[in-house]
């Protein structure tokens, strides 16, 4: 079976945000035909994982500012998503990697696995 693996601010659900709402129906409709894996900053129930933001010191923000690394980037680096993250990649081995926003492409600049990359925002 094919698998994709969600990488999500927020868990996707269906009284949520419109952006999580409109995740969430195309994340079921996956699980349809895709063996899925969410991975999510936030959750709402207990069967996915969050993953706290590390937010990064006042200092290491001012750093990145001089180094021309924009705040919003720096805002969701988090070294527990990433490890978490390089983690299922490992095991889970996915097909599609599906992102819902640009800031989260850090993550998948590090590691893809030979997945295809869907990018939607």
């Amino acid at each position: 079976m094919r698998k994709i693996l969600f990488l999500f601010f927020r868990e996707p659900r269906v009284d949520g945000y419109y952006t999580t709402y409109k995740h969430y129906v195309f994340s079921n409709i996956c699980k349809e035909n895709f063996s899925v894996r969410i991975l999510s900053y936030e959750k709402f129930d207990n069967l996915t994982p969050s993953i706290p933001k590390d937010a990064p010191g006042v200092v290491k923000k001012i750093i990145n500012l001089f180094l021309g690394i924009p705040p919003r980037f720096t805002h969701y680096q988090s070294k527990s998503f990433l490890n978490e993250y390089l983690r299922i990649l490992d095991v889970f081995k996915p097909n599609i990697i599906y992102f819902e926003h640009v800031v989260m492409m850090q993550f998948i600049l590090r590691k893809a696995n030979g997945a295809k990359i869907i990018f939607y925002d």
